[in-house]
C-alpha cells in the first residue's frame, strides 16, 4: 500500500483512494479507538526497520529453514525398471541422507516420513552426490514422485514430459545409479528472496 502521490500507474498497479469505514456493509463494529490507531499508521516512506526487527526477521528466517529443510531428503538409487513415463527405482534406505552428506544421515524412520510427505512433488535425479550450487539446476528435474512403497523400497517417478520424449526418441538414458534428492523447492526460494530482501535493507541501515 502506497501514498497515492507515490503509486505509479502500469501494467501491474493502479491507484485507488481508500477509505476505511466502520459498519459498511457488514457490522463487524471496528471500534473508532482502532481506526484512530490505523489512520496514524505511518502507510509507507522512509521508514527503516530498527535494528531490532532485523534481528527478528533474520531469527524467523532461520526457522522457516530449518522447517523446509526437515522435509529434505537425498537416497542413493542401484537400480530402475529404465523405460516409459513411469519410472520405478530401487532405494538404498539405509544410506539416506539429508543433503548427501555422510554425517547428516537419516534413520529410515524419518526418511519414509519425508518421503511421504513429499508425494506429488518434484524430484531430481544426480548421477554422483548433491552438493552445492549443482543442486538448484534446473537440469537435473527428474519428475513428480507417484507412489512409494516402504516393502519393497521403491519410489515411482512420473517424469517430466520433455525428459520422457528424449529417452523414447533415444537421446537419453537414464543412468543405471545415481541419486534422488528432493527439498522443499518453492519455500527455498522463497526464503533465498526474504533473505535477500534482508539483505538490502541491512545495507541501506549502514548508509
Amino acid at each position: 500500500m502506497l501514498e497515492l502521490s507515490q503509486g505509479t500507474a502500469d501494467g501491474y498497479a493502479v491507484p485507488y483512494r481508500l477509505r476505511l469505514l466502520p459498519n459498511h456493509r457488514y457490522h463487524i463494529d471496528i471500534p473508532p479507538t482502532a481506526l484512530a490507531q490505523m489512520a496514524a499508521m505511518p502507510i509507507c516512506g522512509d521508514h527503516l526497520p530498527t535494528e531490532d526487527h532485523l534481528r527478528i526477521w533474520e531469527l524467523f528466517l532461520q526457522i522457516e529453514e530449518k522447517i523446509a529443510k526437515t522435509r529434505q531428503f537425498c537416497v542413493p538409487f542401484f537400480s530402475h525398471n529404465g523405460f516409459g513415463r513411469r519410472i520405478t527405482f530401487e532405494i538404498d534406505v539405509t544410506s539416506a541422507t539429508i543433503d548427501g552428506s555422510d554425517e547428516n544421515s537419516l534413520t529410515v524412520e524419518n526418511f519414509w516420513e519425508r518421503v511421504k510427505l513429499a508425494k506429488n512433488e518434484e524430484i531430481k535425479l544426480f548421477e554422483t552426490t548433491p552438493t552445492g550450487q549443482n543442486r538448484r539446476s534446473s537440469r537435473n528435474k527428474l519428475g513428480t514422485i507417484k507412489k512409494i512403497v516402504q516393502d519393497s523400497c521403491t519410489i515411482s517417478v512420473r517424469l517430466k514430459d520433455d525428459l520422457a520424449d528424449d529417452m523414447a526418441a533415444g537421446s537419453y538414458q537414464l543412468p543405471a545409479i545415481g541419486f534422488l534428492f528432493f527439498e522443499a523447492v518453492g519455500e527455498i526460494e522463497q526464503i533465498r528472496r526474504k533473505k535477500a530482501a534482508l539483505a538490502q535493507l541491512q545495507h541501506f541501515r549502514q548508509l
